[in-house]
């Protein structure tokens, strides 16, 4: 994982950060709204289209969300045992952050924001194959709520 400052300036940067220290990634390399062609490799963090305004208080704080994919490209084939292989990673990862978010170990925001819960929001699906390279990539949708204040 590149270097990054622990203070992160924006919410992607804190996700970026976040995941760097997820056990399950460890020794892959974690990008931003990017996947090379490696298999197996490389992880992406990208950032998904939304309202991101859930709830406006009356002290102009508000509570927010953050819908991001969690991906990576993986062998695919014919192979029973590469499929669930495949599946089982994204699966321990949507636990990973479940079991983090009950603990409170959650991602260190910006200032004036604090992450309140971030989950998975679906199993994992395939995006894209590619037969000619024999991969698939992989992903989960996932999103983080957090209170940003005034």
């Amino acid at each position: 994982m590149q270097e990054v400052d622990d203070v992160a300036d924006t919410i992607i940067e804190a996700l970026y950060n976040y995941f760097g220290d997820c056990p399950l990634l460890a020794n892959r390399i974690l990008r931003v709204d990017f996947l090379g062609e490696e298999t197996d490799a490389e992880y992406t963090i990208d950032s998904v289209p939304c309202t991101p305004t859930i709830k406006r208080y009356v002290d102009g704080s508000e509570k927010r969300q953050y819908l991001f994919t969690l991906g990576s490209r993986a062998f695919y084939n014919e192979d029973v045992l590469n499929a669930l292989s495949n599946s089982g990673v994204f699966e321990n990862i949507a636990a990973w952050l479940k079991k983090q978010s009950s603990a409170a170990a959650l991602p260190k925001l910006p200032s004036g924001c604090e992450a309140q819960s971030i989950e998975a929001l679906s199993t994992v699906y395939i995006l894209e194959s590619d037969a000619a390279i024999a991969a698939a990539r992989y992903q989960i949708q996932c999103k983080l709520i957090y209170l940003q204040e005034v």
